[in-house]
């Protein structure tokens, strides 16, 4: 059994919301382990591209659905610290 804190698509009054998830490392031992952990993600050309393709996949999808120019990236590319990992996450 397995459970993703990404969630894939939200309608909330009217709002579709996707959280793109893509890009991980372990979380460190110490804040400057994370922050050293965080800064080495941030700059892995192969998570970043990743991340980048699913924030465009969810932007294509919801403006089919939605009216023209009302889709906004409101979280772009943020890494999330979670219990043992840490993520990069956006918010579409």
């Amino acid at each position: 059994i397995g459970a993703s804190p990404e969630s894939l698509v939200s309608v909330k009054n009217g709002i579709v919301t996707t959280n793109p998830i893509a890009g991980t490392r372990p979380r460190g031992a110490t804040d400057e382990e994370d922050k050293a952990l965080a800064t080495d993600l941030l700059s892995d050309e192969k998570e970043t591209a990743e991340h980048r393709m699913l924030v465009d996949l969810g932007r294509n999808d919801i403006g089919r659905i939605s009216e023209t120019t009302s889709v906004q990236v409101t979280k772009y590319m943020e890494v999330e610290l979670f219990r043992y990992v840490m993520h990069l996450t956006s918010v579409v």
